[in-house]
């Protein structure tokens, strides 16, 4: 596994090792590429020498190369001159430079205009840790004496010093007296650098020489020799990098050979189209390793689309081997979150006693189990708030990722919110993913697109699925009025996610009309995990086309693949998922009639796979994946006014699982639900009426509300001597 890309600037020639191979660049900038394997971590290394020194050369090479090599560290390594405190072959690390040569020379006199560049907070810490270990200048010992290692100050500007009592000198040292050291390149470094948000730089020096011996000294030795302690204190700031966990694999490396945790679930594939947000994932990483003694929650906020749950994907596969135990719950459904949570208690022998116990006792015991220790990471995907995942997070040294929508988790999480992408990614990300190099087209489809990830992955998708240009995208989103996009940033982000969609579905509905069918029939069910066993399993009682297009695993995977191939479902193992804002198009582009149809057909669909026996724990796992199914369908049914027998019907089934579980707080409104349906729909008197009396009854009974149940009994047994008769065996 590679933990990260780093650039190393220079201004002299260094000797270059680790099985090097040189590239060229588009500029003709020649770096050199090797692998830098430390104790704790492997680099992939680029290495470039600026063609003179000077700020001026070092601010353009460092802006190119961040550009050509996209790093995540970045240094400039090489020699410093010392003002004061800094011996020959010593080690500086600028925790900032001084720009000197920002100030003005006005009637023969230097007037400071101070302009000052910090190394990044995480760099500094990893560098004290360096310095405090000591261990980098092993071997380098100078005239008997060790090299130390300084984190200080240094200045930069344009002039080679060589006489402590010039004035430039002393102004330096009257106006940057902090600064121990003096460069030509690192201002201009620092420059380069504060453009690319994304990396962490920062300069390192050796001391070749001091300031009244410059011309004494013979730079052929000490200029080598203070470049490679620099480069050794570099090595070992990257080996603690990596072994605090602050290293960041580069996109696209090869991970075979990552050793997977003991326990590993996660449904969710690698993105291989995953862009950007890579200070996201830093200050991500920062947040959980921010050394308080019990589990850390780093909540991703923001709004549909940015990338919430893709980032968190991201997070798991780049830090596999940090964790023992690494599992993914959906905690948008309370019921199926617990039976998620439960199901780990599977995975040690300490719980496996746990199997027939009440769900409450398993969950209890899981977070007992995960609190005694361990490394452990527990994600909880679109979380509504805070109280929805509480009862969930052990105490101990674990680390904890929410997703969620809303903002509102300062009390219990940091929070990192997760914004729209720069202009600057959408159309690195358009030319990427398309293989264009219509640069101009790409900028107009951005900003038509308001810069939102999930928008832009859509338009990506269809010009690679259709063969058409990037000119001609935007010819058809312009031609389809998306001229709101001008409005606001909210109002162009929704409508552009809408008219992206919509293109991809009128493309689909000419296509497969088989294929367009089915995802207008998924986008009444809950937005996420339908196992496709199941949606086969039911087809019978879907409509004449529907129910041929699953006739077979091959049938079902030909309408998945033409679905997937316009990203407009989430095919991830045995599970098929829409995003609810696509689902939301679908449905407001639908006409009353067939609307009233699909929902039907969704009820019919959801009621049909719920077992009849539904409390029976050999049926535990179908029933936990079709609650949220059952919830969706009630909403759309009470909506159209159809489908409402069977709606009523599957959530009875869905609160009997629930009940079962002993997740009464869940079960009980939707057996209310149920009986408010089954009144409307078959009148008072029902015996299915009766049924639902009696099964709310029993959780009132369970819960001990003696005086609610009462009632329900009675009624329910008057509906049945009316209907059944007296003498009937329901009644008995």
């Amino acid at each position: 596994m590679v933990d990260g890309r780093v650039l190393v600037m220079t201004a002299l020639p260094v000797e270059r090792r680790a099985e090097p191979k040189s590239c060229a660049a588009e500029d003709g900038t020649v770096y050199t590429r090797g692998t830098l394997i430390t104790s704790a971590g492997k680099y992939d290394v680029w290495v470039v020498t600026c063609d003179d020194a000077g700020n001026p050369v070092s601010a353009t090479q460092t802006t190119s190369s961040l550009s050509h090599v996209k790093p995540q560290y970045a240094f400039f390594i090489g020699v410093a001159g010392s003002l004061k405190d800094a011996a020959l072959g010593d080690v500086v690390f600028a925790n900032l430079v001084h720009g000197y040569e920002t100030a003005s020379l006005k009637d023969s006199k230097w007037q400071a205009r101070p302009r000052v560049f910090y190394a990044p907070h995480t760099l500094i810490h990893a560098a004290t840790m360096v310095q405090e270990k000591n261990q980098w200048c092993d071997g380098l010992a100078v005239a008997g004496c060790m090299p130390t290692a300084h984190i200080k100050p240094i200045a930069s500007g344009e002039k080679v010093h060589k006489d402590s009592q010039a004035d430039l000198v002393k102004f330096i040292r009257n106006h940057y007296n902090d600064a121990i050291a003096v460069d030509m390149e690192g201002h201009g470094f620092c420059e380069g650098l504060r453009h690319d948000r994304e990396v962490m730089g920062a300069v390192i020096r050796g001391i070749s020489d001091c300031i009244d011996d410059k011309d004494q000294l013979d730079p052929s030795t000490c200029q080598p020799k203070a470049s490679l302690h620099a480069a050794r204190f570099m090595v070992a700031l990257l080996g603690e990098l990596a072994e605090l966990g602050y290293s960041i694999s580069t996109p696209g490396t090869d991970d075979e050979g990552q050793e997977l945790p003991t326990v590993f679930r996660l449904p969710h594939l690698r993105n291989p189209h995953f862009h950007g947000r890579e200070s996201d994932l830093r200050h991500l990483r920062e947040g959980l390793r921010s050394g308080r003694p019990t589990a850390i929650v780093q909540t991703i906020q923001g709004q549909e689309g940015v990338g919430k749950t893709h980032l968190a994907v991201e997070y798991v596969y780049r830090h596999l081997s940090d964790y023992d135990v690494v599992c993914w719950l959906n905690a948008e459904d309370q019921a199926g979150l617990a039976g998620e949570y439960a199901e780990l208690a599977e995975y040690t022998e300490d719980l496996k006693h746990l199997a027939d116990a009440e769900q409450p006792a398993v969950v209890k015991a899981v977070r007992q189990w995960l609190g005694k220790g361990g490394r452990w990471l527990l994600v909880f995907d679109n979380a509504e708030g805070p109280e929805s995942v509480q009862h969930y997070i052990p105490q101990g040294n674990g680390h904890v990722i929410v997703t969620s929508r809303n903002p509102g988790w300062g009390q219990v999480a940091r929070t990192l919110p997760l914004d729209l992408w720069p202009r600057t990614d959408s159309v690195a990300f358009l030319l990427e993913r398309t293989g264009s190099q219509d640069e101009a087209s790409a900028d107009r489809i951005a900003d038509l697109l308001g810069d939102l990830p999930l928008a832009l992955e859509h338009a990506g998708a269809y010009v690679e699925a259709t063969g058409c240009s990037l000119a001609d995208y935007t010819g058809l989103l312009r031609s389809e009025g998306l001229g709101v996009l001008d409005d606001t940033a909210v109002v162009r982000d929704h409508c552009a996610v809408s008219a992206t969609w919509q293109i991809a579905l009128k493309r689909l509905e000419k296509e497969s009309p088989e294929a367009n069918l089915l995802l207008c029939l998924l986008a009444f069910l809950a937005p996420e995990g339908l196992p496709v066993s199941m949606l086969m399993a039911g087809a019978s009682t879907l409509s004449g086309p529907l129910k041929s297009a699953l006739s077979g695993v091959a049938a079902a995977n030909r309408l998945a693949a033409q679905l997937r191939f316009y990203s407009l479902i989430d095919r991830t193992g045995e599970t098929v998922s829409v995003h609810r804002a696509l689902q939301h198009v679908i449905r407001a582009s639908l006409d009353d009639g067939l609307s009233r149809s699909l929902v039907d057909e969704a009820a019919r669909l959801v009621r049909t796979l719920f077992p009849h026996d539904a409390d029976d724990p050999r049926h535990w796992n179908e029933c936990a994946a079709l609650v949220p199914h059952a919830r969706a369908v009630a909403d759309h049914a009470l909506q159209m006014s159809s489908g409402l027998k069977a709606t009523a019907s599957a959530l009875n089934q869905a609160a009997l699982y629930l009940k079962a579980r002993a997740a009464y707080e869940e079960a009980e409104p939707l057996f209310r639900r149920a009986l408010e349906i089954g009144e409307k729909t078959l009148g008072p008197e029902h015996p299915d009426v009766a049924t639902c009396l009696n099964n709310l009854a029993g959780l009132l009974r369970a819960t001990g509300r003696y005086e609610e149940a009462e009632p329900l009994c009675r009624r329910a047994l008057e509906i049945g001597e009316k209907t059944l008769g007296p003498e009937h065996p329901d009644v008995a």
